[in-house]
């Protein structure tokens, strides 16, 4: 049951930066700047491999995933792999999503 919940938070947050671009707070993205390094880069990898290459096309989910940084969800021992094309442990025998998933279920 958590799993559904943390999944189900997780697409809220992708919906919500779909429904709101371009929402700034003081000067900043909602999420933070998303151009931390090597962070930025694997978040970009990871949409045109794993997200456009596989079909999703809807541009403001395209915008979402590079603008959440997947990163901050999984533990620490997990942050050379958060942006590979799987699902992660995130404690308590939960997963965050694959990030292709999220995003085919959100197109």
């Amino acid at each position: 049951m958590l799993k559904l919940k943390q999944t189900a938070q997780l697409c809220s947050l992708v919906i919500f930066l779909i429904l709101l671009p371009g929402c700034k707070t003081h000067g900043q993205d909602v999420i933070g700047e998303g151009t931390s390094l090597p962070y930025f880069a694997k978040r970009e990898q990871m949409v045109v491999h794993q997200i456009k290459r596989r079909g999703i096309k809807d541009p403001k989910i395209i915008n979402a995933f590079l603008k959440v940084e997947r990163h901050r969800f999984v533990p620490q021992r997990y942050l050379p792999n958060a942006y590979e094309d799987r699902p992660l442990p995130i404690g308590e025998g939960q997963t965050i999503s694959q990030p292709y998933i999220v995003a085919f279920m959100t197109e």
